[in-house]
């Protein structure tokens, strides 16, 4: 690993790590490794839970716009040392700037290449034009009398009970005092409605059922989507010589974080929520709002981060909804091809094919076709991958007792006979079978 235009290593904290994070904030997000020396040799962290505290002061202290919700931390372990990793995402409130110089070149960084450099008052006056102001934490609840039942139970349920300080800690109210459109989302008494739409056939037109989710938290309601849908994830049972394979119709996993992606980046500032429509051949997740500005269709499936909602994003973190940042698309990319996303201007569209098994039997069939040969410890290495797509080189080498580099080796001729191939974008996700 190497410094480059998203990645930044720092000795021990200072000053820098300021001045990086708001780079970052200004582009398009990156990481950050505390603990590292500019060569990439590891120095380490004595300390890491007093490194993480001070993280977050620094964080909350230093930098404005708020940042809550556009960063995480976490540790790691490099040649044996602790080292403090920290996430960066492209934040929505450009330009960021450090708060003891004020928005002006002094305090305003951009990543260009490798390096951070000041923002030019020109650069500053156009980010500042650009930026939107109608976001969920400044837009008044239409509703004030709100309670928070439902949430105080999920965070419980997570071992963090909620303190009296919770408003202030989730960014719940306004400078006002008044409850924020966050606060109505999360509160029980949300009245936004999200629908979820079963169809007869692959078309709109024969309703078979409505199942509607109002009049709860947000956080209810996705953790009630979840388990709604995967009542439909049927199995069938597949034989793939030596061994039968249990399919689902659909990918749980892939599901659950296309549903999430869709509950916390949706556009909510007006009144808008997401759809999901199942058919007799593919589920539709629906999210409003297009692409984030700056960020392009590749960057977006390549993992690039620019939450529309943080404060939301880190409700959805401290709830387990959500694991790392940047890491809900590479996981649908392990299971579907990047063409499983539809991209508009006002919404984005997630369709998740459902397993075929009749198309499964008349497909590419490698026992069938006499110009491909493969050895039984390659058919063993497509049997792995059509159990556990994500698995690695590594794994595989254990499991078959041979070494890396032989598995390494099978799988290049398998990929040049056309059994197997890398999925996701730029072959960024698992491996996948494309003859069985």
């Amino acid at each position: 690993m190497h410094e480059n235009e998203q990645i930044v290593f720092i000795r021990e904290l200072s000053d820098k790590f300021e001045t990086e994070v708001v780079a970052f904030l200004n582009s398009k997000g990156g990481h950050i490794y505390i603990g590292i020396n500019d060569d990439g040799t590891v120095y380490g962290v004595n300390n890491v839970d007093e490194t993480q505290l001070e993280i977050k002061d620094r964080l909350k202290d230093n930098i404005s716009p708020s940042v809550v919700g556009f960063f995480e931390i976490l540790t790691e372990k490099r040649d044996n040392k602790q080292v403090v990793h920290v996430i960066i995402a492209s934040g929505n409130e450009k330009p960021y700037y450090l708060k003891k110089f004020g928005m002006s070149p002094k305090g305003s960084y951009i990543r260009v290449g490798s390096a951070s450099v000041q923002l030019s008052e020109k650069q500053i006056f156009n980010l500042y034009s650009k930026r939107t102001r109608t976001s969920l934490v400044n837009m008044v609840s239409p509703l004030q009398n709100l309670s928070f039942v439902q949430l105080k139970i999920y965070y419980e349920g997570n071992g963090y009970p909620l303190q009296d300080n919770f408003y202030s800690l989730l960014n719940l109210k306004m400078e006002t005092g008044e409850f924020n459109y966050l606060a109505y989302l999360l509160s029980d008494q949300n009245a936004l409605v999200i629908n979820v739409g079963k169809f007869k056939g692959t078309s709109v037109y024969d309703l078979e059922e409505m199942k509607s989710f109002t009049n709860q938290s947000l956080i209810k309601t996705t953790f009630e989507l979840i388990d709604f849908i995967e009542r439909y994830n049927k199995s069938f049972t597949v034989i793939q010589s030596p061994m039968r394979i249990e399919k689902p119709l659909f990918d749980s996993i892939a599901l659950r974080e296309a549903l999430i992606n869709a509950m916390v980046h949706s556009d909510y500032t007006y009144e808008n929520s997401p759809s999901f429509r199942i058919f007799d051949d593919r589920i539709e997740i629906i999210s409003v709002g297009g692409l984030p500005e700056g960020i392009e269709k590749e960057e977006f499936l390549s993992g690039y981060m620019s939450p529309k909602n943080p404060p939301l994003m880190k409700v959805f973190r401290d709830l387990k909804l959500v694991e790392h940042m940047g890491t809900g698309i590479i996981r649908i990319l392990e299971k579907y091809d990047p063409d499983v996303f539809t991209f508009s201007s006002n919404f984005i569209k997630v369709t998740l094919p459902f397993f075929n098994p009749e198309k499964g039997k008349e497909q590419n069939n490698i026992s069938s076709d006499p110009d491909i040969n493969i050895s039984e410890r390659q058919l063993q290495i497509v049997n792995l991958i059509l159990n556990r797509p994500g698995i690695t080189q590594e794994e595989m080498a254990q499991l078959l007792n041979v070494s890396r580099y032989t598995v390494i080796r099978d799988m290049k001729e398998l990929t040049q006979k056309g059994v197997i191939s890398k999925n996701g974008y730029n072959g960024s996700g698992a491996w996948k079978v494309l003859k069985t």
